[in-house]
């Protein structure tokens, strides 16, 4: 099976992610995008992370009828800070593969992915693609890799929270089923907006 992963946050999993992976599916011709969420990211603040079993439950839900998608809970077993290295050792190990994997990265993070953990194993391990995010022009990368030409999508995940915690409506970016998870938990909410939905309960 050929295989390429999409690792992140996913607080929340939304369009753009979904449609980055059928993009690579199609332009690099794999079987499976594999979504991998992190337990503990490196890269990010963790802040702002909600719990690991809601944002799996929302990667769950999202990918329920996509039949070129599959998730891998490894990062939230093995715990801590999740490495991309480790990930990568887990799914050579784990499933029957045809050829490296892929591993797809946006722009954002490639400029810093020489200070990643073992980032020559990485690329040793994956064949690394990198997404349009930030800029529409590539970006100098000193390891091997492709760059996808893909759509940008214009709000990240941060940029939904905050949408949201603004009191707007979100619905139009997130999957159907996902998005009426994040309202029947009271996800996202400013903090204000949270101690009015505690005192209606």
């Amino acid at each position: 099976m050929k295989i390429a992963l999409l690792g992140g946050t996913f607080n929340p999993i939304h369009n753009g992610h979904l449609r980055l992976a059928e993009q690579v599916l199609s332009i690099f011709h794999y079987d499976k995008i594999i979504f991998v969420p992190s337990y503990i990211p490196a890269h990010k603040d963790v802040s702002t992370i909600i719990q690991p079993e809601q944002r799996l439950h929302m990667l769950k839900v999202a990918l329920k009828r996509i039949d070129w998608a599959d998730y891998s809970d490894c990062e939230m077993k093995r715990k801590g800070v999740s490495y991309t290295v480790d990930t990568l050792k887990f799914i050579t190990e784990n499933y029957n593969l045809s050829g490296k994997p892929g591993l797809i990265i946006g722009d954002d993070l490639a400029s810093g992915f020489s200070s990643w953990r073992n980032p020559q194993e990485i690329v040793d391990l994956a064949d690394l693609i990198v997404a349009h995010r930030l800029h529409s022009d590539e970006i100098d990368l000193s390891f091997p890799h492709r760059y996808i030409n893909n759509e940008i999508f214009t709000l990240s995940s941060s940029e939904l929270r905050e949408q949201s915690e603004k009191g707007r409506d979100i619905s139009m970016y997130i999957p159907e089923k996902v998005y009426a998870f994040i309202k029947e938990k009271g996800l996202y909410l400013g903090e204000n907006r949270q101690r009015q939905k505690l005192s209606e309960v």
